[in-house]
């Protein structure tokens, strides 16, 4: 029994061998068919259908994991149902097989098994019989081997799949084995991507301005000419997708190429893909867009110089209205820009125009950003003459401010303080009636009296001195004397007090003050104490005696005294404060007549001129008499032109 027992294990273990490698041979089969149909899937889902998404440009991820999970699915119940289920023939359907094979058997294998099982039921059965056939049973078997009845087709059958599965597995790795590579590793969703013979880089700049046009960039690499163009697919967020053609640019020393994009102005962020051949993007590229810088307020400050301050200590500062400076050429000028955001760097731009009137940059002095840096602050003299000014802002990223402002620059001519004599007039602040009543134009001066010389000045840079200037013209000699001059002395005076009052610009003396009174040189106080200096509006009235007055004698060895017929010209002269700097005599500087006062150093203001004739104190009141009676006819007569246009009284 036992030698039956090891010859049927033995072929069936030979069956279940056989049916396992057809079915190992199956599996292999469906194994390599699946994962070229896969790979075959993903190469032209990858190459040549175009994923519109904006997740990506090559095979979808989600799609890939779906491949690889169902494959592996696949495999599974595959090698299940071929491989792990499969069970060799029970012993008892050899043993059929055997007695069919070879007839001598004749019952006895299959009736020697269920004879000889453990639970097989012989009662009643003779046990003699039993054992006389399984003795012949194991006599027949002694020259027999029955393992042989085992088919051997279906292992053939698996050499032939095996070697088949082979020669395409090596065929692919011949063909392309790289490529067959890739795919297999893309199929256990390795983040590989499929070769191509056209490399794609991105190079695009992935921030910029707000409402500027975007150019997209990409490197190129492989067989592309120049004339080539490739597609860019732009995803704007919430908005359908956009398509636009990429355009050769240049060739780089490398031999790869830079195509380009031209896109309109956008504030929009987008995502983008670009196809050039049988190139794609890796990953979709990002554009994102972030406001230019800008000047919000932009404050300039006129620095008035030092010397403009009677005391020397402070430094004057006043605005420039909208920006637009007005200024002397002593002066500097402070400018501040607000601007929209922090900043990296500001500049100020300084414009200047050549002798042909052409306009070009002057200087670009770097501004000192604040401590958030928002605020940008530069400083400037204005020396060499500039026009104008700009600001360039330089943000974080390095966007620019686009059309910076631009304010101008005008320089205020340096010249001497303005003077004028004012009207004369024999009036005090505390009469009554309008001015002409107390005018006295054109009186001459009498032998041994005076004159009351009112005057106004003013100058930017503030009034330092004043000095009246005279000369006489000898009626003897026939001919003027050398010009001399008079230092008005400066006034400090207290508006406030009750015996001072307000000073009265028009008529030079302070509102409490009679006729008689004079005021030499009264230096107005500031309006604007913070911004604006003292003195830079000044006047006065002096009383300018004839008694005083001298003139060379005819043999020019002493003074002699004015005589009647003479005759007195005199103006009144004034320095600003930048005359303190300059070193130059005030006597050396007047000693000139009015139309020849250009002297080293600078020149003083200097007023119209006036001449009085010498005349007695009879003349004078002739003159006081004959204007009174003129005044009195000018009065007939308004009178008189009155009553014409009078409209009658209707009866």
């Amino acid at each position: 029994m036992s030698l039956l027992n090891r010859q049927l294990r033995a072929w069936q273990f030979r069956e279940w061998l056989y049916s396992t490698a057809r079915g190992a041979a199956w599996l292999l089969v469906i194994i390599a068919v699946s994962l070229a149909i896969a790979c075959t899937v993903d190469f032209y889902l990858d190459r040549y259908i175009d994923n519109l998404s904006e997740e990506g440009t090559s095979t979808p991820l989600w799609f890939r994991i779906a491949m690889t999970a169902g494959q592996a699915l696949l495999f599974a119940v595959a090698a299940y149902l071929l491989v792990l289920k499969v069970r060799g023939p029970s012993l008892v359907a050899l043993a059929g097989r055997a007695e069919r094979e070879i007839p001598e058997f004749d019952h006895r294998l299959v009736t020697t098994l269920q004879l000889t099982r453990p639970d097989a039921q012989t009662s009643g059965m003779s046990q003699q019989l039993i054992a006389a056939v399984e003795r012949e049973a194991g006599e027949l078997l002694q020259s027999h081997r029955i393992a042989k009845l085992a088919n051997p087709n279906r292992l053939f059958w698996a050499i032939g799949l095996y070697a088949a599965v082979l020669i395409f597995v090596g065929a692919a790795g011949a063909l392309a084995g790289d490529l067959a590579f890739v795919l297999l590793q893309r199929q256990a969703l390795l983040d590989i991507d499929v070769p191509r013979k056209v490399a794609v880089q991105n190079e695009s700049q992935p921030l910029w301005p707000s409402g500027d046009a975007v150019e997209l960039r990409f490197r190129v690499t492989g067989p592309v000419s120049d004339d080539a163009t490739g597609t860019v697919f732009v995803f704007p967020e919430g908005q359908p997708r956009e398509k636009y053609a990429g355009k050769f640019l240049e060739r780089l020393p490398d031999g790869s190429a830079i195509f380009t994009a031209n896109l309109p102005p956008s504030s929009e962020p987008f995502t983008f893909k670009a196809r050039f051949g049988d190139g794609r993007l890796r990953e979709p590229g990002k554009i994102r867009f972030e406001a230019r810088p800008a000047v919000d307020e932009l404050n300039a400050w006129v620095r008035l110089p030092k010397y403009v301050d009677p005391d020397g200590a402070r430094v004057f500062e006043q605005i420039a209205s909208q920006g637009e400076v007005v200024a002397h050429p002593d002066c500097t000028v402070r400018i501040a820009a607000l601007a929209t955001k922090p900043l990296k760097s500001a500049t100020l731009v300084l414009f200047a125009r050549d002798s042909k009137g052409i306009e070009s940059v002057l200087a670009r002095p770097v501004m000192t950003l604040s401590a958030d840096r928002k605020t940008a602050e530069a400083t400037f003299d204005l020396a060499k003459f500039p026009t104008g000014y700009s600001v360039e802002l330089l943000d974080d990223n390095d966007f620019p401010n686009l059309s910076p402002p631009r304010r101008g620059i005008t320089i205020s001519p340096d010249r001497a303080p303005d003077v004028r004599l004012l009207d004369e007039m024999l009036k005090s602040p505390r009469d009554l009636g309008p001015n002409d009543d107390y005018e006295v134009r054109g009186m001459p001066l009498a032998k041994d009296g005076r004159v009351q010389i009112a005057y106004a000045a003013q100058s930017p840079l503030g009034i330092s001195s004043a000095w009246v200037v005279y000369r006489v013209y000898d009626r003897r000699q026939k001919d003027w004397t050398a010009w001399q001059t008079l230092p008005l002395k400066r006034v400090e005076a207290d508006e406030s007090k009750a015996n001072v009052g307000k000073f009265i610009p028009e008529l030079g003396v302070f509102e409490q003050y009679d006729h008689e009174q004079s005021v030499d040189l009264y230096l107005l106080p500031s309006t604007d104490a913070e911004s604006v200096p003292s003195g830079l509006i000044a006047g006065g009235r002096y009383g300018f005696k004839t008694a005083s007055l001298s003139k060379p004698s005819p043999d020019g060895t002493k003074r002699a005294e004015l005589e009647l017929g003479d005759q007195v010209e005199y103006y009144v002269a004034t320095y600003d404060r930048k005359y303190a700097l300059e070193q130059v005599s005030e006597r050396d500087r007047l000693q000139q007549p009015p139309g020849d006062r250009i002297a080293p150093g600078r020149k003083p203001g200097a007023s119209e001129s006036r001449i009085k004739d010498v005349v007695s104190q009879t003349d004078v009141e002739d003159w006081n008499r004959r204007r009174s009676e003129s005044r009195e006819r000018l009065k007939r007569l308004e009178e008189l032109q009155r009553g014409v246009f009078k409209p009658t009284a209707q009866k």
